[in-house]
């Protein structure tokens, strides 16, 4: 990570050019390491892949990952483009690749102003396989980003009941009930990430400020 942040650095201070190989290096790192950095993301994936630097398999992993990137950006268009790619290549005939499927809902989350189309899409997919993890939790955040908590509370609650464990589930239904003021929920997720990882200071210093925020003698002792 030490070694990730030097070149980032680097980058960021514009003093450094680089080659395809180190280009490709940086972004392969990156999407290991899951730093949302779409800025570089975009900046470096847009050159390899549009000059066509790129001819190993992992060139179908750094179109989605530049396709992410230009969503986060704005940029629909190269999304768009870049999606046809990733068809010609995992669509076969009227089958289509939920992975591909995913990432034209989250083009049509950049679209609109309302995530009725692409929750319709999302739940095309999930009829299909009502386990796929990556669509359950992008379902579950575009419905909270648009205020939709009841329904939010309900896809986040499908998670758990598939993946009881799934840590990020827990901190995200915990946040969404502190942004609702409802302290009592958000402990009860609170607890089961306790639960789940006890050596984490960070979980048990939440907790004990939403204990303290609730103000009751029992959370207090």
């Amino acid at each position: 990570m030490d070694e990730l942040d030097n070149v980032l650095r680097l980058v960021d201070g514009g003093s450094t050019t680089l080659s395809t190989d180190d280009s490709m290096t940086l972004l392969t790192k990156l999407r290991k390491s899951r730093l949302n950095r779409p800025d570089v993301v975009y900046k470096y994936g847009t050159k390899l892949l549009d000059k066509g630097a790129v001819t190993s398999g992992e060139v179908w992993s750094l179109y989605e990952q530049v396709l992410i990137a230009a969503l986060q950006l704005g940029d629909v268009a190269t999304a768009k483009r870049y999606v046809k790619k990733l068809s010609a290549r995992f669509d076969v005939g009227e089958e289509r690749s939920s992975r591909v499927e995913k990432l034209r809902a989250m083009i049509l989350e950049a679209e609109t102003q309302s995530p009725t189309a692409a929750l319709e899409k999302y739940d095309e997919i999930l009829k299909l396989n009502p386990a796929n993890l990556p669509v359950l939790k992008r379902k579950a955040a575009l419905l909270r980003s648009h205020g939709k908590y009841p329904e939010a509370a309900s896809a986040f609650g499908d998670i758990i009941q598939l993946f009881g464990s799934d840590v990020q589930t827990w901190g995200e239904l915990a946040e969404m009930h502190l942004e609702l003021g409802d302290l009592q929920s958000a402990a009860f997720c609170l607890e089961e990430l306790v639960l789940l990882n006890p050596m984490c200071v960070a979980y048990h210093t939440r907790l004990a400020e939403v204990y303290y925020s609730q103000d009751t003698t029992e959370t207090l002792l």
